[in-house]
């Protein structure tokens, strides 16, 4: 439903493109228009373009030394281009979410993990912050700029900066490297500052405890126990009375419910094959219960379970003991075989559960990302920022529910975030060695260095058509559902 809504809006879009540009309103505009995409473009801002290029020596040494983290770029992206052939030829996904065509395209609104509000500003910023840089280095380098603007289909898709082409192919090859570079490392470096902007203010974030049901979805936050104020699991830990009193904080609407000091798993369901049952429900478990202890194990979360049973073989019996309706029942079960390891044949909460009431703790959200500046110096954890929208999209609507912190804190987090993140992904796919983009074009420059130009093109175009055809069979193969 989403996307023929999405492809009417498109559909109405380019009819009036088309009639506009039949009228002649967009040539008076300085508009052309290539299909549905719109080139649109402006001349009023050469003259501050030109006065940005007056220091020169800095924008010359700030193109050469990023040329570095380009390198560093291009190799971890090609990298990264092998690994997913690899992996989409050996064991493809299944079609998800995750694997399709909308997510595979770095436009918000459509994305399904990129907000249209803050990625449309993360995607100006960026392309502003790419063109302009390009710019930038035609006129610190004495090539003339024609024009600058932005590519749109409905949103931007892209920027372009419009240098005299004769000029540029008549420049030395340095200035072609350090133009062709420069889009690339302005990229990083705002992802950079905004990057340290974002976590600069995350400890301004406070974090809270929440009742969860059954099918994840948040409830209420607890807000004290025994009358205590209280915000982490440590807290919840700390208090060593057989009963405890939670009050629980609904919309404003504030109730009490008295549950036994006991940590265990929950139960959320019983696995059915058809008529075929399980060992749990075989041996009397039920949803509900609270595992407390497995074959003499204290299992006070689901991590715990998990080393218990995988110590365990197909065929064993254990002992199973659990907290039902207050009361500690125990039960023998034989575990079943799955894929060659030990089964009980259940569906369990895997955050804490207290009592059999599901708690969730947002530290856990901030902990992860007050991690992330410390496994980033590694390069081979960028693979983290790269996926990063795909398990955190901002502090959205339902990241809200977790935490505690004035409204602006939370807009200039999202704003950071995602300008952030889009730059460092636009930056990361531009280090391609692919023509047209950047990385292509500064490859293409440097291997003419040291070899003929017909082999620097062949080398680059074969890299191109490696890449590309990599791209499109990664986006292909998940969703040809073989």
């Amino acid at each position: 439903m989403v996307e023929l809504l999405i492809l009417a809006i498109f559909a109405i879009y380019w009819a009036s493109v088309e009639y506009l540009k039949k009228k002649g309103h967009l040539e008076k505009a300085k508009i052309t228009a290539y299909g549905p995409i719109l080139m649109v473009r402006t001349f009023r801002l050469n003259k501050f373009i030109d006065k940005l290029a007056k220091f020169r020596k800095f924008w010359r040494i700030f193109a050469d030394i990023g040329l570095v983290s380009i390198f560093f770029g291009m190799v971890f992206m090609f990298f990264m281009i092998v690994l997913v052939d690899y992996v989409m030829l050996t064991s493809p996904p299944q079609p998800s979410e995750f694997t399709s065509l909308r997510a595979a395209l770095l436009l918000p609104g459509i994305n399904p993990f990129i907000p249209l509000v803050w990625g449309l500003i993360g995607l100006i910023v960026t392309l502003i912050v790419h063109e302009f840089s390009h710019a930038i280095l035609c006129r610190v380098e004495n090539v003339k700029v024609k024009s600058i603007g932005l590519l749109l289909a409905l949103v931007p898709i892209g920027g372009f900066a419009e240098p005299d082409e004769d000029e540029l192919k008549a420049a030395p090859r340095k200035t072609k490297i350090r133009v062709f570079s420069s889009g690339i490392v302005a990229n990083f470096l705002v992802a950079f500052l905004a990057f340290a902007a974002f976590f600069s203010i995350l400890p301004l974030v406070n974090p809270t405890l929440s009742m969860v049901d059954d099918n994840g979805k948040i409830v209420g936050k607890i807000t004290e126990i025994n009358g205590f104020k209280v915000s982490s699991i440590e807290d919840l830990k700390s208090f060593d009375a057989e009963k405890l009193v939670l009050t629980v904080n609904f919309d404003g609407d504030g109730r009490t419910f008295e549950v036994r000091n006991i940590w265990g798993v929950k139960i959320l369901n019983l696995i059915r094959d058809g008529d075929k049952i399980y060992p749990a429900e075989e041996a009397g478990l039920k949803r509900g219960d609270l595992i407390i202890y497995f074959d003499g194990q204290r299992t006070e979360n689901f991590n715990d379970f998990r080393a218990a049973i995988s110590q365990k073989n197909p065929g064993d019996m254990v002992e199973v003991t659990v907290l039902r309706d207050g009361e500690i029942l125990n039960f023998t079960v034989q575990l079943a075989e799955l894929k060659g390891r030990a089964f009980i044949g259940a569906v369990f909460y895997t955050g804490y559960s207290l009592g059999g009431i599901n708690i969730y703790d947002s530290n856990e959200i901030l902990k992860n990302l007050n991690s992330i500046p410390e496994l980033a110096k590694n390069p081979v954890n960028w693979f983290l920022l790269v996926a990063m929208p795909f398990s955190f999209q901002g502090f959205a609507e339902e990241y809200l529910k977790l935490f505690e912190a004035p409204d602006y804190v939370f807009y200039l987090l999202n704003l950071f975030y995602w300008i952030a993140w889009i730059n460092f992904y636009v930056g990361l796919f531009n280090c391609l060695p692919a023509v047209p983009l950047d990385g292509g074009r500064v490859l293409d420059e440097i291997l003419r260095i040291f070899i003929k130009e017909k082999s620097a093109s062949r080398i680059v175009s074969a890299l191109s058509a490696f890449i590309f055809a990599s791209i499109i069979l990664a986006i292909a193969i998940p969703n040809l559902n073989l």
